[in-house]
């Protein structure tokens, strides 16, 4: 007898700077790196750290944009129930004006059965390059059986992109 469970939408979506580029470094006098997540509830925290080592957990309600340089190394954490068996996270770049979004299938998902719920928790990364282009998008995460289900995915708020030129 196999037992199944479904998949849930994702409890929360992170990301930090895991790379800038040196010349965006040396035209800001303070070489500050933000942490942001999003949950269920649409919170966004965002946490200033001097160091990526370094992160201290605040709460705030106050929604934050996601603000990035051109040029950033981001990585972006998702987790959340895969169901049983275990299904993975898909994680997809959406931008405004109807333009089709880009999605990452490729990316792996850790899991860890939930004791005692005959399901899994699934955990991904993802690590993209911030380019102009990227102004107002949104990175997406959803566990791939829930793909064409309204809602049922966990985003960012819209990229705030600042350019090494204008934009």
């Amino acid at each position: 007898m196999s037992i199944s469970a479904t998949s849930a939408k994702p409890d929360h979506i992170s990301s930090i700077i895991v790379a800038t580029t040196t010349t965006e470094m040396q035209r800001y006098s303070s070489s500050m790196y933000y942490t942001s997540t999003s949950t269920k509830n649409n919170d966004i925290l965002t946490i200033p750290t001097s160091t990526i080592d370094t992160v201290t957990t605040t709460k705030s309600t106050v929604k934050f944009p996601f603000v990035f340089r051109e040029g950033d190394t981001v990585m972006f954490t998702c987790a959340g129930n895969i169901g049983s068996p275990p299904g993975k996270l898909i994680w997809q770049k959406t931008f405004p004006q109807e333009k089709k979004p880009i999605t990452y299938s490729n990316e792996t998902t850790d899991k860890e059965e939930i004791p005692g719920q005959c399901s899994f928790k699934g955990t991904s990364h993802l690590t993209v390059k911030i380019y102009a282009e990227d102004i107002k998008a949104k990175i997406r995460c959803f566990e791939e059986s829930q793909v064409n289900i309204p809602g049922m995915y966990l985003e960012t708020e819209p990229f705030d992109v600042h350019c090494k030129f204008i934009c």
